[in-house]
């Protein structure tokens, strides 16, 4: 019920703006709403993620994200182009929505979201524009990237921490400047400094390996383990990293319970790498399990089995009467 009220709350707000068609100014009308810039972006952007949104939604969101970019709320202009981006906006006569996108995108930027240049270095990278390209695909232009790069650089010193990450790969890779691990690591650091999980990743296996910087084992570990406890957006990637990490024993004592503690988090949060290694354990245990019950030592077999079966491995399932009949 609390959830339906504030949607019903958010589309009378959104219906204020109609008043723009009353023939009232807009000044009139957002007086009479009591709405500004920052607000009406909060609502468009509401709108605009609700499931399943709807052409009248679409319509309120893109309305109200006009009315925000009227007003100079540079937010505002950034959705406006990612709505533009993803076919959500009817276009009018000559109109055309990559260059509309890469219009407000610009105008965002200018008015200091960095959010604005982010997407225009992501769409002249061809890279999935978040928000913005569902309808319409991403690769709308050819593909530039010493445009991209630029777009990126700018867009982090305006904020637009995830663009640090971008400016670190083009680095490592050699993507239109030359490699250079030293400055890419620099970059990974900043954007992790500033709240990029996916950086935090980086930066991590950075300091693992000692590429780019001095090897710092505690530390990456840190990284990994913070990125693990606040279930941040790469979780996956920084449990599997530790389980490896424990497995391996190359950088601390092997420990086999530690390492499959943090394989299932990772396989929990759909890592490919922890879920085959959770495999790879369980099948060991099997085979130990078989090798020990060849023995005739059925009270150390059991045990493997049952760890194995916990695990997922089929054929200690079937061996403890928990697989399939």
């Amino acid at each position: 019920m609390k959830r339906l009220f504030v949607l019903v709350f958010i589309l009378m707000l959104a219906m204020c703006v109609s008043a723009f068609a009353e023939g009232k100014t807009e000044g009139q009308a957002l007086e009479k709403a009591g709405l500004d810039g920052e607000t009406l972006s909060d609502i468009g952007f509401l709108l605009k993620h609700i499931k399943p949104l709807t052409p009248e939604l679409c319509d309120e969101a893109s309305r109200c994200l006009k009315a925000s970019a009227a007003l100079g709320n540079a937010r505002g202009m950034v959705q406006l182009g990612e709505m533009y981006a993803g076919g959500w906006v009817p276009l009018e006569k000559g109109e055309d929505t990559v260059q509309q996108a890469i219009r407000w995108w610009e105008a965002g930027g200018e008015h200091g979201d960095g959010a604005g240049y982010y997407n225009l270095g992501l769409l002249y990278h061809n890279a999935p524009i978040p928000g913005g390209d569902v309808a319409a695909g991403h690769n709308f232009v050819p593909q530039d990237d010493a445009k991209a790069l630029t777009y990126f650089k700018t867009a982090f010193d305006k904020g637009a921490v995830k663009a640090g990450r971008y400016i670190g790969l083009f680095y490592e890779k050699g993507i239109v400047v030359k490699q250079d691990f030293t400055t890419a690591a620099k970059y990974f650091e900043a954007a992790a400094s500033r709240g990029d999980s996916t950086s935090k990743f980086y930066y991590a296996n950075y300091l693992l390996e000692g590429k780019g910087t001095s090897q710092d084992i505690k530390k990456a570990m840190g990284i990994y383990q913070d990125v693990v406890d606040k279930k941040g957006h790469d979780i996956g990637n920084c449990a599997n990293a530790l389980g490896r990490i424990y497995e391996e024993g190359k950088y601390v004592p092997a420990d086999h319970e530690k390492a499959v503690s943090y394989y299932l988090i990772g396989a929990a949060h759909e890592n490919a790498a922890s879920k085959q290694a959770l495999a790879d354990y369980a099948a060991g245990l099997y085979k130990q399990g078989i090798d020990q019950l060849n023995a005739g030592d059925c009270a150390s077999a059991i045990p493997l089995f049952i760890q194995a079966a916990n695990l997922g491995n089929t054929d200690a399932l079937k061996m403890t009467g928990s697989g399939e009949k």
